[in-house]
Formats: structure tokens, C-alpha cells, sequence
């Protein structure tokens, strides 16, 4: 280690965060005990088998080992079901240690058979011990600790391949290659307690990171997890990878073995020889993983590392193509396993965190175990295809092995391809909501399934979906012996437009059966629905209307009134106008409370039809009413019309909040025509602010590309307010129209400016108060005001900032996104920021991980900022000096609150300033400050 490293440095250097070094210190123990003791074994087994049989034989062995395997593994996950993870690992590391001292007997003894046994104990340590390891860290850690600290732990199953291969080189040619065997006993031994310790440690924080088993559809047998895979996209595609690389690998290792053999002939050499590249190859991996795998990991994420051994594997297999000798087997070996057990072996394992905790567990063990063992027996099978069937490899000429081996690894380069959006698809699920459209019915009405499926439609609590099947029914076929009851009984259905659709249906279908019930929707609410009635009765009825009408008890002369000034105007006939004039006056002559109800009928009803040029006056009168329900109604009725006489009503009626929506409302139907004043009135900073504030909805409610230009020329407002109104109603659009173009550059550069004022909030909040504590982990503890203040101006920015990230990724992605990093629980919120460090691009996600990050403190958070626009350190001083300016008034009053508490003479004459201020807040609370100073001052004299 160069000279002037620390423990802390190298920590830091390695990524790791304080507070979990202990647990990644014990992983990495425990990993370093199990790679040491399986590269001792391997060594033994590789070479006792070489010696013996030669590599002509390894395919056989190798499927015998898969089938072995597969059996045991069938065991294993039922024992998985029953015991704790923890007990289920200590028991498996002790059974294999008894098994290494058993077969040293054996061999010891010269039992005929051992040697091929001893090999297939090998693979299957191999498989079963490093895989608990990674299983082990999924329990305890989360999604992004485990992306900073695995590359730490596969550092100490690096340094055991190292230890594991000097063992194994200098003691095989002295005592014997199989007496290393106690030498793995031991080794797992330590390692069971390990992993007992490490549990006791964590059993509050796995608790947490387990999802409830009763709710999820947990695998119980090798047949179940098999199933598991095959019903998910995510594992069937991890298993596929898992496998190719297994192939490529086994086929790889074979090859290694096969060009060793004609060069080196003696066991104990064979063992000595295996043990020396394997500690060669472990001193280069860990000082690739030093240098390189928890910062490439972390950094570049698993769409570049997962990439690195297959593109290793084409490089080394080629070279052996070419070239048969000793060093290109040694470069076999460590393209293969240099790469495999430290940045692939992190980055594979990362591919298995988006999966629950409890599915992980069996599943995990399953694509580890029979996965890898039947990839394994896979290429063996190839091997001794294209030995005895198809005779394409030569074993005298091991290179030849390549020809098998290139087209795989070219297919485990397009699956890694593959996998790195699945990897994305996959977190994205975790958090984010789905549904199906409910929507979804058969064109063809005639055909009685679909007919069928309507009948639910209308039966639905759904309104949305009631009309839905309304409107197709209006469209097709009407089958008025299934229809008709629908109809009658949505007759009295609470929502207006169902009542009112049901009764146009039932005049279209010429039916007289519901004159009763059309009689009492005279008396309804809704005037269209009441209209509606009149002309049914009208249409059906055998009496004249207006004596139905006059027949009915305790029925309201405006009803009457108002039902008949809309059939004179719907009958479009220039005789009726006088007489509906004299309605009218009727209808609005009483100015006082008890013509409030005849006034909003007679604003209802101008809403409902072409409304004459000379009748303009008469909304006009109603706008400016004194009752603010008349006003409502009469601002919907010019909506309606859409005429530009009754627009600079509508934005007046936006400043008062009792007519605000129903003026946005009225402003929405005018559409596009609308777009030039809108424009107008939202650029201009001398428009009343509450005006403006509401522009944007109008806007975005409208909708089209014109709207979003809009909305994007004033996006770079000094009103925060108004800017997130903007923001808000740009995302409204993106939502509902996945067509429409967002310039990305004013996006970005809105983006960037909302990221620096976040940074130098964040900033002034280290100045001013270092220990601040974030509101959504505060509780109930107490801060000043203005460590509040500035806590919530940084939440409201966070949000700012999402919103802009919306316009430029998939909007429910990061709308999911955003509410997961505000989730209670720990996983979701580690799941959150990983699936974002996968999303963003790297311009973008520089800025954006330390600020949504928890495990970033608020200093290093500080040097970042600092970093990315060189700004200088500053004390609290100066701090205040900043914020005692009026671009934010309230941050400003606690600014000067805060200078006046803490006796900062400095800043006398920035307070002094604001007392001139036209800003009352800002008045007061300096006029306030500066006779509080007298005070003390005079209390000190």
C-alpha cells in the first residue's frame, strides 16, 4: 500500500460508508475464507483428476457432477423452507468441511473410485459455498449499499483466491497435494461462525428488508423455483445469462486444463503450477477491484460492467485459438477468472436485488446452483459432441476448443446487451403503479359476448365506465329488450350525464314506457337533464307539456321558467325570441336573495344554446351579480360561448378565490382561440400574480403543442410560485400526450439553475446551521427557523427538480420515483435512487444523486456543490449576508431574525436597510431586530 494511506483513506477509497463497515468487513472475512478454501480444493481435485485420467475425461466428470448437484440442490431448497438462512449456511459450510476430511481419508487409504468423487465435491463446493456468501449480503444489505460496498467484499474473495493459490504452491510439493485437505476443514469452520455472528448482528435490519412471506408466492421445491423463473421476464432472462456464462466458462476451464496437461505431468506440480496462477491471477483481480470495481460499479453502473467478461472471454479464446501454449492457457485462466470473481461476480450479483427478499432466497439458489451446474453439463455434452460426433476439436491441439467456444460467447455478449434494460424494467416495477384499461370492448356490438360483456360495463360503480358503454351501445345495435332495463334504472343514477344519456337513448328508441319516470326528472337538479325530460314527455306524452308540467305538486316557477326559455331556443325560431325575452326579465327581475335560485337557472340556460350577440348584455349583468353563485354559474355559461366579450370577465373572476375555478373552467372551453391573451397575460410581470398563477392550468388543460411553447417561454420566472404552477401544468401535458415536443434545452437549462440554487440552499444551511437535521427525519425534535425554512425552500426545489426530470425521461418513472424517495421504508427508497443512477444520463445524474442520496451528508452534499460551480467556502456571517435580500422575503425576515439573535454587528447595516423596505414583513422584523439591540445594550449599561 503506497505510503500515507490510512485505514480511513483506504475506506473511503473503497467506497465504503462508516456505519456498515463492520458488516462488509465480516462479509468480506467470511468470502475470503470460502474462496480460499475452495481454491485449495480445486487445486487438489483439478490435479489429482489431470494426473490421473487427463483432460479427455473432465466432460464426463463434469456431467456427473451436474447430476449429483441437482439432486442435492432439490434437498436444499426444501431445507431452505425450514430452517433460518443463517442455520441453513453454518450446516451446509460444516457438512462440506466433514466431507473434506472423510475424502482425505479416502485418499489416504487408496479407496479406487475417490479421485473422480473428490473432483465432483470440488464443483459442487464451488457452487454451493460462494453463492451463501452473496446470498448472505442480499439479506442484509440494500440496493444501493450493496452497489458501494460489494465491490469491497469481492475484494476478500480476491484475496483468498491469492491466499488459496500460495497455499496451495507451496505446500503441495512438500507435503502432497491431497494433505491440504485439513487445511479446508479449518477454514470452514471459521467461516460457520461467521456467518452466525454476522446474523446476530442484523436480525432487526433483515427483518426490515424481508417482504412478508404470506403475501408472496414463495417457491418451496427445485420444481416450484423452476416455475418461479419461467412466469417472470427478469429471471428468465438472468437465467439464460447465467447459463451461456456457465457454458462459455466450463468450456474455458476445460480448455485451460487441456493445454496444461501437455506441458506439466506430476500431481503435486499439476497442484503446485494451479495454485501459482490462481494466486497470480487473484494478486491482478484485486488490484483491479482495488482500483477499479467498486468505483466502476458505482459510477458507470451495470450497463458498462457486465460487459467486461465477455468481452474478455472473445479476447483470451481467440488467442488460444491461434496460439497453443503455456501462456495462453495462463491467459485463459485469467480472463476467465480474474474478471468472473471480482467486477462481473459484483455486477451479477447486483442483477438480483430487484427481487423480494423472500422469493430471492430459493430462486437465488437455484439459478446459482442447478442454473450454473446444468450450463456446466451443457458444455460438457458439447464437448463430447464435437469430440466423438462431430469431430471439430482435436485434444492434442486444445486450441481447436475455441471453435466450440466463440459462437457462446458471442451469445453471452448479445444477452448481456439484453439484460442491462430488463435490469431498469425490473427496479421500475418495484415502485411503480400498474393497471389495465378498463376500457377495453369489442368493436363488433351485434355479437352477443360483446354484448354481454356491456351489460357488466353498465352494471359497473364506475361512472366513466357506464358512459363508455352507453356511448357504444348509442353507436350499434340497440337490443332494446336487454337495453331497456339498464335504462330505466340509470334513470336515477347520481351522476348527471349517465341520467341524461339514459334518456336520450330512451327517446332515439321510441318508447313510451317511461313517461312516469321522465315526469320526475322535471323536478330533477340539471336543467339539460330536465330539458331532456320536457322533450320526452313532449315526444311520448298524449297531454299538452305544459299542463304535465302545471300538474305537479310544489314544482318552482324558475323550473318551469327555465325548462321552457331552453325548448323556445332549441326550436331555433326568430318568432320565439320576444317571448323568451319576457321569460327572461321574468326570470332575473328579482335582484335580492330570494331570486338568487331563478337567476343562476336563467345563467344555466344561457349556457345551453347559441346564445345571441343582443343576449351578451344580459350574461354580462349576471357576471357582475352580487351573488357569487350566480356569478359561478354565469362564468360557466360564457365559457360555453366562447365569445371574446366575456374574456376580460373571466380573468377578473380569477383573482377572487370563491370564482377562481369556475373562471379557469369557463376559460378551458374557449380551447386555442384563448392562446395569444394568455400568452400575453402570463409574460407580463405587471398582471395581478393570482391571475397569472392560474394561467398555466388553463393551459395544460387546453392542451397541444402550442400550449407547451407557451408554457416553455415563460418556464425562467423570478416567482417560484408561478414557476411551479408552469412546471406543473408542463408535466399535466406530458401525462396526457406521450406526442407532444418538449424543448430539451430550455428543460436543461431550467434543470441546471433549479440544481444550483438546491446546492447553494444547501450551502447556506451548512454555514448557518451544520447540524441541521432533514424535516422527514427530524421527528419531533426542534429547529430555528431558519434551518426550517431552508429545509422546506430544498423540498420544494426537490420537487421543482422532479418535475423537470419528468419532461425528460418517462413521466410516471420518475413521478413513482419521487414519491419512493419520500417512502417510510428504507428498501424502497435504496431501490429508488438505484433505479435512477440507472435511468439518468451521466450529465444529469452527477447532479442529482448526491441531493436525493441519504447516505450523502449534508457536507459532502456542500463539496459537491462547491465542486461543480467553484464556489468558495463561507462562514455564517456571510451566510446571512446573502439571505438578507428582498428576492426572498420570509427567508430574508429569519435571515434578519437570526443576525439579531446571534449579535452579529456585522451585518448592522443590512438590517439597517431593510427598514426602509416597502415589504411590511421585512420592515417590521428589522424595526424589530434593531429596537431589540437597544434593549440588550441598554440592560448591558
Amino acid at each position: 500500500m503506497p505510503m500515507g494511506w490510512d485505514i480511513q483513506t483506504t475506506k473511503d477509497f473503497l467506497t465504503l460508508r462508516k456505519e456498515d463497515y463492520v458488516n462488509s468487513s465480516l462479509l468480506f472475512m467470511y468470502l475470503f475464507l470460502v474462496i480460499t478454501s475452495l481454491m485449495i480444493g480445486k487445486s487438489v481435485s483439478t490435479a489429482l483428476f489431470i494426473s490421473k485420467y487427463g483432460a479427455l475425461y473432465l466432460p464426463y466428470a463434469i456431467i456427473g457432477q451436474t447430476i449429483l448437484l441437482t439432486v442435492l440442490i432439490a434437498f436444499y431448497l426444501r431445507l431452505s423452507r425450514r430452517l433460518q438462512p443463517s442455520l441453513l449456511i453454518s450446516f451446509t459450510l460444516l457438512l462440506l468441511a466433514s466431507n473434506a476430511v472423510l475424502l482425505w481419508g479416502m485418499l489416504h487409504f487408496k479407496i479406487a473410485g475417490v479421485i473422480p468423487i473428490l473432483y465432483m465435491w470440488g464443483g459442487i463446493f464451488g457452487v454451493i459455498a460462494p453463492m451463501q456468501v452473496w446470498t448472505m449480503g442480499n439479506f442484509i444489505f440494500n440496493t444501493r449499499e450493496a452497489r458501494r460496498y460489494f465491490g469491497f467484499i469481492s475484494s476478500g474473495g480476491i484475496l483468498g483466491f491469492v491466499f488459496g493459490g500460495f497455499v496451495s504452491k507451496q505446500l503441495a510439493p512438500q507435503v502432497g497435494a491431497e494433505n491440504l485437505l485439513p487445511i479446508l476443514t479449518l477454514l470452514c469452520c471459521l467461516a460457520a461462525w461467521l456467518v452466525q455472528l454476522v446474523w446476530r448482528r442484523n436480525r432487526e435490519r433483515i427483518a426490515e428488508l424481508q417482504t412478508d412471506a404470506a403475501d408472496l408466492n414463495v417457491p418451496v421445491s427445485l420444481q416450484q423455483s423452476a416455475l418461479q423463473v419461467l412466469e417472470s421476464r427478469y429471471l428468465l432472462l438472468i437465467t439464460t445469462l447465467v447459463t451461456i456464462a456457465s457454458l462459455a466458462t466450463k468450456i474455458v476451464d476445460v480448455q485451460f486444463n487441456a493445454i496444461t496437461q501437455n506441458f506439466i505431468h506430476d500431481k503435486n506440480e499439476m497442484a503446485a503450477f494451479l495454485g501459482a496462477v490462481n494466486m497470480y491471477m487473484g494478486a491482478g483481480a484485486f488490484f483491479l477491484q482495488l482500483l477499479l470495481g467498486g468505483r466502476m460499479l458505482d459510477k458507470l453502473g451495470i450497463s458498462v460492467t457486465i460487459l467486461v467478461l465477455p468481452l474478455s472471454l472473445l479476447t483470451s479464446s481467440f488467442a488460444a485459438l491461434i496460439f497453443t501454449a503455456l501462456w495462453t492457457a495462463v491467459f485463459l485462466r485469467l480472463s476467465d477468472q480474474v474478471f468472473k470473481h471480482s467486477i462481473d461476480k459484483s455486477t451479477t450479483e447486483l442483477l438480483y436485488l430487484p427481487i423480494p427478499a423472500d422469493i430471492k432466497f430459493q430462486v437465488k439458489s437455484f439459478i446459482d446452483t442447478v442454473v450454473l451446474r446444468v450450463g456446466d453439463g451443457v458444455a460438457a455434452l458439447l464437448l463430447l459432441l464435437f469430440t466423438n460426433v462431430i469431430p471439430l476439436i482435436n485434444w492434442k491441439r486444445p486450441g481447436s476448443i475455441s471453435l466450440v467456444n466463440l459462437p457462446i460467447i458471442l451469445l453471452l455478449l448479445f444477452v448481456a446487451f439484453r439484460i442491462r434494460t430488463e435490469y431498469l424494467n425490473a427496479l421500475r416495477l418495484g415502485f411503480r403503479n400498474r393497471g389495465l384499461d378498463p376500457k377495453n370492448v369489442s368493436q363488433y356490438i351485434s355479437e352477443p359476448a360483446t354484448w354481454q360483456e356491456l351489460n357488466t360495463y353498465l352494471e359497473s360503480p364506475e361512472s366513466d365506465e357506464i358512459l363508455y358503454a352507453l356511448d357504444i351501445m348509442m353507436q350499434g345495435d340497440q337490443r332494446e329488450e336487454l337495453l331497456l332495463p339498464h335504462l330505466r334504472r340509470l334513470l336515477k343514477h347520481p351522476t348527471v350525464a349517465i341520467r341524461l344519456k339514459a334518456l336520450q337513448m330512451l327517446l332515439n328508441l321510441k318508447r313510451d314506457s317511461v313517461v312516469n319516470e321522465a315526469e320526475e326528472l322535471l323536478n330533477d337538479p340539471d336543467v339539460q337533464v330536465r330539458a331532456e325530460a320536457a322533450r320526452y314527455i313532449y315526444s311520448h306524452g298524449q297531454t299538452d307539456l305544459l299542463t304535465r308540467i302545471q300538474s305537479l305538486p310544489d314544482y318552482p316557477d324558475y323550473i318551469i321558467q327555465g325548462g321552457i326559455l331552453l325548448q323556445l331556443f332549441q326550436q331555433n325560431r326568430p318568432d320565439n325570441l320576444p317571448v323568451a325575452q319576457l321569460i327572461f326579465d321574468g326570470m332575473v327581475d328579482d335582484r335580492g336573495e330570494s331570486g338568487k335560485a331563478a337567476r343562476i337557472e336563467a345563467a344555466r340556460v344561457l349556457g345551453l344554446i347559441p346564445l345571441p350577440v343582443k343576449w351578451h348584455c344580459h350574461l354580462i349583468d349576471l357576471l357582475q351579480d352580487d351573488a357569487i353563485e350566480v356569478v359561478s354559474q354565469a362564468l360557466e355559461s360564457a365559457g360555453k360561448s366562447r365569445h371574446h366579450d366575456f374574456i376580460p370577465f373571466l380573468l377578473e373572476a380569477l383573482e377572487d378565490p370563491r370564482t377562481k375555478v369556475a373562471a379557469r373552467e369557463a376559460l378551458v372551453h374557449y380551447g386555442h382561440r384563448i392562446f395569444g391573451t394568455l400568452k400575453d397575460h402570463l409574460s407580463d410581470d405587471e398582471v395581478d400574480a393570482e391571475i397569472r398563477s392560474h394561467i398555466p392550468h388553463v393551459l395544460s388543460r387546453v392542451g397541444g403543442q402550442d400550449a407547451v411553447q407557451i408554457l416553455l417561454d415563460c418556464l425562467e420566472q423570478k416567482d417560484v410560485h408561478l414557476r411551479y404552477k408552469i412546471l406543473k401544468a408542463l408535466n399535466r401535458l406530458r401525462s396526457n400526450d406521450a406526442n407532444l415536443v418538449f424543448d430539451e434545452h430550455k428543460i436543461l437549462n431550467q434543470l441546471f439553475a433549479e440544481l444550483k440554487q438546491f446546492y447553494r440552499h444547501s450551502q447556506l444551511l451548512l454555514a448557518f446551521n451544520p447540524v441541521a437535521i432533514p424535516l422527514t427525519e427530524a421527528g419531533g425534535r426542534q429547529q430555528d427557523l431558519l434551518t426550517v425554512s431552508l429545509l422546506e425552500r430544498q423540498d420544494r426545489a426537490m420537487e421543482r427538480i422532479f418535475r423537470l426530470l419528468g419532461l425528460l425521461y418517462p413521466h410516471n418513472d420518475i413521478h413513482q420515483a419521487y414519491y419512493g424517495l419520500r417512502s417510510y421504508r428504507s428498501q424502497v427508497r435504496a431501490n429508488t435512487v438505484e433505479f435512477l443512477d440507472n435511468l439518468l444520463n451521466p450529465t444529469i445524474r452527477k447532479f442529482i444523486l448526491p441531493i436525493i442520496d441519504s447516505k450523502v451528508t449534508l457536507g459532502q452534499r456542500v463539496r459537491k456543490g462547491r465542486a461543480f460551480w467553484k464556489w468558495k467556502a463561507m462562514t455564517k456571517e456571510e451566510a446571512l449576508a446573502e439571505l438578507i435580500t428582498p428576492s426572498d422575503r420570509w427567508l430574508c425576515a429569519c435571515a434578519i431574525y437570526a443576525a439579531g439573535a446571534l449579535h452579529l454587528n456585522g451585518l448592522s447595516e443590512s438590517i439597517q436597510s431593510m427598514r426602509e423596505s416597502f415589504d411590511p414583513l421585512l420592515r417590521e422584523t428589522a424595526v424589530r431586530v434593531i429596537k431589540g439591540r437597544k434593549m440588550t445594550a441598554e440592560a448591558r449599561l
